[in-house]
């Protein structure tokens, strides 16, 4: 199971629990329970399989390998919990403790990797009420100290018939495509919503934001020009504010290089408000919208003052 499937597995989950907190506004949309449990039966079967293929074993070098992927699988789940609970929750202690990204885990070695563990299980335990919002639990942290304890101990575990492994996966995919499509009705549904329950709706929305893997990837293109030369700009101070009632995040601040370019990372799905500055030049300020997946290219032409 790939990395991406794991991430629309998670989404899954995150959603059903949503739902499952607003029973009764759910219970007003039609066919939205019978959705949410087909959706949720995929994900029993789902997880069922991954029992399996955690299960699968090669010789002994490769079993280290097996147990250090599933803790990476897991650490990165339930990290992206505690940032949904950090995102709902701004200014948190927990940004402090918590500082290291899903990049890092992901390239962790051994003992790094059982750090990032260890600490999420431990301030897990610590804030479990807290957390139960973004839906980390007693048992499910029972279950990733076992996941620890495995990955320690490097335990060798039975080999299934590689046939079988292909089986699994490809049935695991099939799984996970139905739930996307599920998911899309879900949001078409939701589109009742947006005229009779707009809290609801936006409540949604804003889940979605949350839960959705931020690929690392280029997110927006700037290129800063003098109006009258058209030459670059070096040194111009590019400010960028996420235009959200409730969002506390700040500004994203950088620098135009040499040949007057700018290139952002990551950045959320939305409307931003783009301020570019500069000594000598006028402030200019403009509205953009970034896109999820998508690359955003502007180019900012400066008046001289």
């Amino acid at each position: 199971m790939n990395k991406t499937d794991e991430a629309k597995v998670t989404t899954d989950t995150v959603i059903c629990e949503f739902f499952e907190k607003h029973k009764a506004e759910a219970s007003k949309l039609p066919n939205c329970t019978s959705i949410l449990s087909s959706i949720k039966a995929n994900d029993q079967q789902i997880f069922a399989y991954k029992a399996q293929l955690n299960a699968i074993g090669n010789i002994a070098s490769q079993q280290k390998g097996n147990t250090h992927q599933v803790l990476v699988d897991k650490t990165l789940a339930l990290l992206r919990r505690f940032g949904a609970y950090m995102a709902l929750n701004p200014n948190s202690p927990l940004e402090t403790v918590i500082s290291f990204k899903a990049f890092e885990v992901s390239k962790a070695k051994d003992s790094k990797l059982v750090d990032y563990a260890t600490t999420l299980l431990n301030k897990g335990r610590e804030m479990l009420a807290q957390l139960a919002d973004v839906g980390i639990t007693e048992s499910g942290l029972d279950e990733f100290s076992d996941t620890i304890d495995l990955f320690q101990a490097n335990i060798p575990l039975p080999r299934l018939e590689e046939s079988s492994e292909t089986l699994i996966n490809k049935e695991i995919s099939r799984l996970v495509k139905e739930n996307v499509g599920y998911r899309a009705k879900i949001d078409a549904i939701m589109e009742i919503a947006r005229e009779t329950n707009k809290a609801f709706y936006e409540s949604y929305r804003s889940l979605l934001r949350i839960s959705k893997p931020i690929p690392n990837h280029i997110a927006l293109a700037i290129n800063v020009e003098d109006s009258q030369t058209a030459e670059p700009i070096s040194g111009v101070t590019i400010a960028l504010t996420l235009q959200r009632r409730d969002s506390t995040t700040k500004p994203v601040k950088r620098k135009s290089a040499a040949k007057g370019g700018i290139r952002i990372k990551n950045l959320v799905e939305g409307t931003y408000t783009l301020t570019a500055s500069k000594l000598g030049y006028r402030e200019q300020t403009l509205t953009i919208n970034v896109i999820s997946g998508e690359l955003t290219t502007i180019t900012i032409k400066l008046d001289k003052a």
